[in-house]
């Protein structure tokens, strides 16, 4: 799985999309998202 942002301006392999950008998160597995915040607004995400 993993975590997939829309409207947030985020580094390539922050984006999360599972075989393109991304290796994804394993069941059991944990991962740290790190990015700094390019702009305010009201955005949605989802795994």
């Amino acid at each position: 799985t993993s975590v997939h942002w829309h409207g947030i301006l985020v580094p390539f392999p922050m984006d999360g999309v599972p075989g393109v950008n991304f290796r994804g998160i394993k069941p059991g597995e944990t991962h740290h998202y790190k990015f700094k915040l390019k702009q305010a607004g009201t955005f949605w995400y989802h795994s």
